[in-house]
């Protein structure tokens, strides 16, 4: 008798036991998170022990919601029922400890694991990803090639995970290694990862590798003409990006998105394709995207540089929702087309409307104040910049501010702004001082801005020719003479970069 009631409670217990780690499997499982800790935390007061699965679900529910503290306490039960080295608790604690941003702890678990499997290994590195250490996560894939390459089989997850550091650290020679690896192992005709290695290219600049591998894909998906056209976009050529679109519509049952179409309006924008845009805004309004806010800012840039400012103001004040980028897309084109009073204007509604200004807004005010030579408004927004809205100017800020305060004559300040500068500064930066110095016959500060140009450069004649010219203008024939006869000497001739900072200089 007492035996049998000795199993019928072992029964029950086992029943009770098996019910509460069920019911927490099913809600981790179906994405109720706060319901499964919840679950876990009646279960622990009703003494029933959990398993390895429920610990593993229980610290993946705390890695959804973020909540390290649960997550602690998850890994102190893990320890005291004897889960502290299994597998896949650590991995689980390692994802859980990376997405709270406590790497160093992730870190030393990872370390601490007896054998280590790929969930692990791709955790440990998808975390140094996300908390932006892509480095690490590179340096840790090359650790998992030396000491466990027969042990560990790397998975698709695995490889798109690497492919992003590699996205992220922009290093061909670290990509095309990594690209090896996929190819060895036969990944190569994994959907995800043939997107992540176009990605990974074109970050490193690298077009031909990129349309190379897109056209090997065996399976392509939006996300693969998206990330092609794209590539092509970031460097410059529109007019390929626009033969991919056509591809993309001509040979493939793919329907094109909004992220397509504001990648193509870009590219007619960089073309001054005028026709071809407006076709693209008909199947844009077709598709109802008209109120979507990135398209409409493509619609916006489009029109500006395509000469059709008050079409894209009109564009512009019928969009129902506007970020930053809008404003920003809105004040440049009122700029590149000698209305800064209306950029001006449009910027001060920006601050109104509570949207901050980020670089690219600030490049287009200065921009803008420089083409209109308003000196005192372009040197307000360019001090506010920095100690109002804490940005730092890049060369780009820089540049337009020399350049406004040299062609208004204030040479000494521009001097001053570019010996202050956080930034290196580059060739455009003094070639600009030494064309406001030609302009306004300083020989002094132009012979300072001709010697960095010199050292910057020094197989180029332009510069020569332009101190030269601010010498003939003053009257120093010995030193044009000089500068002639060394030109002549060294046979040096102007490069294509002195021709661009000329470009550059009278935009």
């Amino acid at each position: 008798m007492m035996r049998s009631i000795k199993w019928y409670v072992r029964d029950l217990l086992y029943k009770r036991h098996y019910s509460s780690n069920a019911i927490i499997s099913k809600l981790a499982r179906s994405g109720n998170s706060l319901e499964a800790l919840n679950a876990f935390s009646n279960m622990r007061k009703l003494s029933i022990n959990p398993n390895r699965w429920t610990l593993s679900l229980v610290i993946k529910s705390c890695s959804a919601l973020y909540d390290l503290n649960f997550g602690k306490q998850a890994h102190q039960q893990a320890f005291i029922f004897g889960y502290g080295s299994d597998l896949y608790v650590s991995s689980a604690l390692i994802d859980m400890y990376c997405k709270c941003g406590q790497l160093e702890h992730a870190r030393a678990l990872f370390d601490e694991i007896p054998q280590r499997n790929v969930v692990s290994w791709t955790s440990m590195m998808t975390g140094y990803i996300k908390n932006d250490y892509p480095h690490e996560a590179i340096l840790l894939f090359k650790v998992l090639l030396v000491e466990e390459q027969d042990d560990v089989h790397l998975d698709s997850a695995a490889m798109i995970s690497i492919l992003s550091a590699c996205s992220h650290v922009s290093e061909k020679t670290t990509t095309e290694e990594v690209h090896g690896f996929v190819l060895k192992s036969g990944l190569d005709w994994d959907l995800g990862v043939g997107n992540t290695l176009i990605d990974a290219y074109g970050k490193c600049g690298e077009v031909d590798f990129c349309m190379k591998v897109f056209d090997e894909m065996s399976e392509k998906d939006l996300i693969s003409w998206n990330c092609m056209i794209w590539v092509c976009m970031q460097h410059g050529l529109a007019a390929r990006a626009i033969e991919i679109f056509h591809s993309m519509v001509k040979n493939s049952n793919i329907e094109y998105n909004a992220v397509t179409l504001s990648l193509v309006l870009q590219a007619c924008a960089n073309l001054g394709a005028l026709q071809m845009g407006k076709s693209i805004l008909d199947q844009v309004l077709k598709m109802n995207l008209e109120d979507n806010v990135y398209v409409g800012t493509s619609i916006i840039d489009m029109y500006c540089k395509c000469g059709r400012v008050k079409m894209a103001r009109r564009v512009f004040d019928r969009m129902k929702e506007k970020n930053v980028k809008s404003w920003s897309a809105m004040i440049a084109g009122y700029g590149i087309h000698g209305q800064a009073r209306e950029a001006l204007e449009l910027f001060s509604d920006m601050l109104e409307a509570g949207i901050r200004p980020n670089n690219i807004t600030f490049l287009s005010v200065l921009a803008a104040c420089s083409h209109a030579g308003l000196v005192d408004e372009g040197w307000y927004w360019f001090c506010a910049m920095q100690h109002r809205f804490d940005i730092d100017p890049g060369l780009e800020h820089y540049g337009c501010i020399v350049d406004l305060l040299g062609r208004a004559g204030y040479l000494e300040k521009a001097h001053d702004v570019i010996m202050k500068m956080k930034v290196k500064p580059d060739i455009v930066i003094w070639c600009s001082l030494l064309g406001s110095c030609r302009i306004h016959k300083n020989v002094e500060l132009g012979e300072r801005a001709a010697e960095k140009l010199f050292e910057l450069d020094p197989n180029n004649s332009g510069y020569h020719r332009m101190l030269s010219n601010i010498y003939a203008d003053a009257g120093r024939w010995d030193d044009v003479k000089r500068m002639r006869t060394f030109v002549k000497d060294r046979r040096l001739v102007k490069s294509v970069g002195f021709r661009g900072c000329l470009a550059k200089l009278s935009s």
